[in-house]
């Protein structure tokens, strides 16, 4: 056996990564559903209010939200569970964005957890809502499988100027490595880097390499190749992937996230670097 490491952000090294992690969760929790909707509340041609979500492990994230006021966002809400049908265990936003998680708070969503996950980093907050507490009429919030180009710049603007003002850090670069024997794919890790933050988003050894030791080798290589100005590392995994394996390094669980996906429950953890 010929090992050797590569460290390229080629996109084809991520994708062999992110191929074998998805054939590794299908064959234990089966096909699910993932795609996004966009969400516009229009008056006049003006956007009043929108959203873009995408479903995936039975959860529907916000991951970008604009309104003006309380109504317009329990509209947008109730039109994001209306839409959705049955797919979903609940709505899920993730952010360090302090007015809309006290926005979101205030119309039923829970607080799940907060997590400060680097001293460089704002507070981070887990929220969810798993059943629409109101009634409200939503039919005039238009929900389509395509963004429009004209309103998403809208949303995105107003987005990006709440991501400045709360000081959210986005990824400054990030690092994948991979591992392979001669030509065949052993396994790999992708994680973003932040200024003082890591956060592995995926991690995986083919099947036919496994029991073998090569996660932790790959582990222990890619944290001596992170960058002196990075203290934090973490990364999110299930009941069914590699939490132990994760403890053994040093990894503690600070959130654990019920049914994500159905049936599971997975953990966001971090340690120290």
């Amino acid at each position: 056996m010929k090992m050797k490491f590569i460290f390229s952000n080629d996109e084809k090294y991520s994708k062999v990564i992110f191929e074998h992690l998805l054939k590794y969760n299908k064959e234990i929790i089966g096909e699910r559903h993932y795609y996004g909707k966009s969400f516009y509340l229009v008056e006049d041609d003006n956007l009043q209010a929108g959203a873009n979500t995408f479903l995936s492990w039975d959860w529907i994230s916000i991951n970008e939200i604009y309104y003006h006021n309380q109504d317009q966002l329990m509209q947008l809400l109730a039109s994001i569970f209306n839409a959705y049908g049955n797919h979903f265990v609940g709505v899920k936003f993730d952010s360090n964005i302090k007015i809309i998680v006290e926005d979101l708070i205030n119309i039923g969503f829970k607080l799940v957890e907060t997590v400060k996950f680097s001293p460089m980093m704002t507070d981070y907050y887990y929220l969810e809502m798993r059943n629409l507490f109101y009634e409200i009429d939503c039919k005039c919030v238009d929900v389509l499988d395509n963004k429009i180009e004209e309103y998403d710049k809208v949303i995105k603007a107003s987005f990006s100027l709440l991501k400045h003002e709360y000081k959210v850090k986005d990824i400054d670069s990030e690092l994948c490595l991979s591992l392979y024997d001669n030509e065949k794919f052993i396994g790999g890790i992708v994680s973003g880097l932040f200024e003082d933050h890591a956060y592995i988003d995926m991690l995986v050894v083919n099947e036919a390499y496994r029991g073998n030791k090569f996660g932790k080798k790959i582990m222990e290589r890619f944290h001596k190749e992170l960058p002196e100005s990075i203290v934090t590392v973490s990364l999110g995994t299930t009941q069914f992937q590699a939490r132990g394996f994760y403890e053994k390094f040093g990894y503690k669980t600070v959130v654990t996230h019920k049914d994500k996906p159905k049936g599971f429950d997975s953990y966001t953890m971090i340690k120290d670097k």
